[in-house]
């Protein structure tokens, strides 16, 4: 691991604790996503499945579902066990501690993905030779605002993109240098990579690829590399199956349940797209390149052009030497290749394109190249050079400053290319994260020692749990779906306060007064309404 020296050093140290200090002072404003408790409950059913094999029966009445019982017994549960483990061990797990627990969920997820933040730095830093352009890079992944809001509670997509991070950097060392510990460190990244999500199989694809080259130009060398390879591919299966207790009883079919279920996901609901509500199964091939336009912040989408185009250069001019462009071309295959599968797979997509947050990574070292190439290598004069990056550094600070103003709501970020109204062409707050400061701020203007809220969805009986002890005892939230509302009469429905994100609400509403909303860039994210019924 190449780390920078003297003065490169000490910038080093005081960013990433400057870093991590705003992730102590941020995990604690996110709410509760629809995801958080289902991960934990395929982490409690697996736990359950543990047990079992070592001899200790489970007890009927917790209603726990066996393993292979269980809907989601296809999702891994390398990052949930051990949470659920550690929350026991600190007695995380009761009624009245429901608030540390999550507090501690999205502690441990921004931990996770700071590490995988370092060795993103360490990669770029590997590549460019140049620690304060890495650390510019550095800067645009954590200035990423969905990305940065996500760093706190998305156990699965979030998480797997720093273990993908991880990963590349060893896969970086082991094609360059294919060293064996260093394809030891990335078959059990790459491991808890499928683990997380199963497209980590594109890992030791790239990894065999560049042993396939340097076999065929190094003939001397074929059979170490074969060796080599056989080892490391040997190493992430038997990682993989070790770290996912679903496999165990039969690795080969129920790894092939997975891939099948993973091709075309159980995920059915409407998704609000270009202004059009349509079924996940049915959203145009198109979807996910699109929501990447307009979610990720312009520069960096330009940057990657510029950089896309020079390693494309670069590699065509000397297509003979290829292997002297390898981590150029794995970057760039990395942050295209998932794009161009989805699309011709059709895959069926949740809101947004956080299943392909791994490819985010290769994604900013292709625009840090861009970035190198447009200040260091092509002839522009001093003044152009010195307004680009004066230009960068604002947008960089702009970015910063909008992270500041709009926090913790940072998931609902748009960029400009985004049609506008955005409320009537996207989904807005898809996580239902805002229902937490909703039902705070009727904690903090109602006084009543017993108050009814009617949710939406979920996330806001889910955000309960966020509540101090005493607006706990006061309030109470069932959720009520836009379904459900149109089958119960009208005096079913009365009830103190109503709350809603917008996601798979009818227009209008039942009810007419609104007393509170947030709002983001001029567009409503979450409303609270007096609970009376419109007559």
């Amino acid at each position: 691991m190449s780390i920078p020296k003297r003065v490169d050093k000490w910038a080093v140290v005081v960013f990433f604790l400057g870093y991590f200090l705003v992730g102590l002072l941020s995990f604690r404003d996110y709410g509760i996503s629809f995801d958080e408790l289902v991960n934990r409950g395929n982490a409690v059913v697996s736990a359950q499945y543990l047990t079992e094999l070592a001899g200790i029966k489970a007890d009927a009445s917790n209603n726990i579902p066996k393993l292979h019982q269980y809907r989601d017994k296809d999702y891994g549960v390398v990052f949930e066990l051990p949470l659920l483990l550690a929350e026991k061990a600190l007695r995380l797990n009761t009624d009245n501690k429901s608030q540390a627990l999550f507090y501690f969920r999205h502690f441990c997820t921004f931990l996770v993905f700071f590490v995988g933040v370092f060795f993103f730095f360490l990669t770029a830093y590997r590549w460019l030779k140049n620690t304060y352009v890495a650390l510019v890079g550095t800067t645009f992944l954590i200035l990423t605002p969905r990305i940065f809001a996500e760093s706190f509670y998305n156990g699965k997509d979030v998480v797997c993109l720093a273990f993908f991070m991880i990963a590349t950097y060893f896969l970086i060392e082991f094609v360059r240098y294919r060293r064996f510990w260093d394809g030891v460190w990335l078959a059990f990244f790459t491991a808890v990579s499928i683990n997380m999500r199963p497209t980590g199989l594109i890992l030791p694809v790239v990894a065999m690829g560049w042993l396939v080259i340097d076999g065929v130009q190094i003939p001397s060398l074929r059979r170490p590399i074969l060796r080599l390879g056989a080892i490391q591919l040997g190493l992430v299966v038997v990682f993989t199956v070790a770290l996912w207790p679903y496999l165990w009883e039969n690795p080969i079919a129920h790894f092939g349940q997975v891939l099948q279920n993973m091709s075309k996901f159980r995920f059915t609901f409407p998704v609000l797209f270009l202004g059009k509500s349509t079924p996940a199964p049915q959203l145009p091939r198109y979807y996910a390149m699109v929501y990447v336009l307009i979610t990720t912040p312009i520069v960096y989408l330009l940057l990657w052009v510029v950089g896309g185009f020079r390693i494309i250069q670069n590699t065509l001019k000397d297509i003979r030497n290829i292997g002297l462009h390898r981590e150029a071309i794995t970057f760039l295959g990395l942050s295209v290749g998932p794009f161009v599968a989805v699309a011709l797979l059709h895959s069926v997509l949740y809101d947004g394109w956080r299943q392909l947050y791994f490819a985010y990574g290769a994604f900013m070292l292709v625009a840090m190249r861009g970035l190198v190439y447009l200040t260091d290598e092509i002839s522009l004069s001093r003044w152009l050079k010195t307004s680009l990056i004066v230009v960068t550094s604002f947008y960089i600070l702009y970015i910063g400053w909008w992270m500041y103003q709009n926090h913790p709501y940072q998931n609902v970020y748009f960029n400009t290319l985004a049609p506008k109204p955005i409320a009537s062409h996207f989904e807005r707050d898809y996580w239902g994260l805002s229902y937490r400061q909703a039902l705070e701020y009727i904690a903090a203007h109602d006084n009543r020692p017993h108050l009814e809220v009617i949710a939406n969805l979920k996330p806001g009986y889910l955000n309960q749990m966020m509540l101090s002890e005493s607006a706990k005892k006061r309030i109470h939230c069932e959720h009520i779906t836009p379904e459900e509302r149109k089958q119960k009469k009208a005096s079913e429905l009365e009830c103190d306060y109503f709350i809603t994100e917008y996601r798979y609400a009818p227009s209008p509403f039942p009810y007419e007064k609104e007393l509170y909303s947030i709002e983001v860039d001029g567009f409503k994210i979450m409303s609270v309404f007096d609970g009376k019924i419109k007559k």
